[in-house]
């Protein structure tokens, strides 16, 4: 049986990202964890598949919203969690960095403020 795949995934996005430092960084702490920039409405962290994909539409923002998005989905693999509770958001803050952090409340507002994500720093 081969490995899972998801449709539509765009080739030279996955693997420019797959050279980001952040996920060089973690792959090592994440054995058999597939990484896929996917044309998609949103990323999503897959469990059972071990795979993470990040939506080809958030190369259109800055590389720092990228690499937020990236975080996004590592934190869930490395929490064990699928929901946005404490759990996540404690993976969150040690794997994103402190500069791209604010990109989050853009996604869940009240959740990240209410675990500690500031606004962007100064």
């Amino acid at each position: 049986m081969s490995p899972f795949r998801p449709r539509r995934i765009d080739l030279d996005k996955t693997a420019a990202l797959r050279g980001h430092r952040l996920w060089l960084e973690w792959r090592r702490k994440l054995p058999g964890w597939r990484l896929y920039v996917v044309n998609h409405a949103r990323g999503r962290c897959i469990v059972k598949h071990k795979a993470l994909t990040v939506p080809s539409w958030a190369w259109r923002k800055s590389t720092g919203f990228v690499t937020c998005y990236l975080a996004h989905e590592i934190s869930h693999a490395v929490s064990g969690s699928l929901k946005h509770d404490k759990r996540f958001y404690d993976a969150f803050k040690l794997v994103c960095p402190l500069r791209h952090q604010h990109f989050e409340l853009r996604y869940k507002p009240r959740n990240a403020a209410r675990n500690g994500i500031g606004r962007e720093p100064l």
